[in-house]
């Protein structure tokens, strides 16, 4: 841990005013720089024991102090998911770098439902790279209802995405990646493509997974 990291991290995120987590990892190595859960609470008070009155007050808050949420918190990773289904469709041959091109418009209509991208606009035709600097939703739909769920189900698990981080702690969230056996209708290639739906992440993995991306380490 690098403790002028972890302090700005809890500063931050203190500022916040919000529950939130912060996990840094050095890409290099693997090791976690700073993890923080927010709120929180001093441990130094079970130091010979909390109180029953002082230990009731943190358990009762609605905001859960208690909670790990760095470790033990499972989110849809949203966008931050999308670097692995790219990275999915190149590995299995559906996508082309720069020679595999879709539009992106601002809803495209899949099984009869509207999906949205963030922005109103339309961003025109782009190829993976700039569909992933743009962050462009609706690309990213045409992009998975191409490749199935396979592919994204086998890189994203390689990348720790639905498994325990291997890490010395007693509990530690698993995450979710569905099975594509039951997760490949239009509908459901569309969440998945974006990091929603019944996907989910702790910020531990995701902070893991990015470093094994960013240093080219995977299973």
């Amino acid at each position: 841990i690098n403790l002028a990291l972890q302090r700005e991290a809890e500063k931050a995120l203190a500022a916040s005013g919000r529950p939130g987590a912060f996990v840094a990892v050095d890409a290099d190595t693997g090791d976690i720089l700073a993890m923080v859960s927010y709120p929180s609470f001093d441990p130094n008070l079970f130091i010979g024991g909390i109180g029953e009155a002082d230990y009731r007050e943190l358990a009762d808050r609605d905001d859960a102090p208690f909670f790990d949420r760095a470790v033990l918190g499972e989110y849809p990773p949203g966008s931050t998911f999308k670097p692995f289904v790219a990275l999915a469709g190149l590995e299995w041959g559906y996508l082309d770098g720069l020679n595999t091109k879709f539009v992106g418009p601002p809803v495209v209509l899949i099984a009869g439902r509207q999906f949205k991208n963030w922005s109103s606009e339309s961003e025109g035709l782009m190829d993976l790279r700039y569909a992933i600097m743009r962050s462009c939703n609706t690309w990213f739909y045409q992009a998975a209802i191409q490749m199935g769920p396979y592919a994204i189900s086998d890189v994203s698990r390689r990348f720790g995405v639905g498994e325990k981080p291997n890490i010395a702690l007693p509990a530690v969230a698993s995450g979710h990646i569905p099975d594509p056996k039951g997760y490949g209708d239009l509908k459901s290639l569309a969440n998945f493509s974006i990091g929603q739906g019944r996907v989910l992440a702790s910020p531990l993995q995701m902070a893991l997974s990015m470093a094994a991306l960013a240093n080219g380490t995977h299973v």
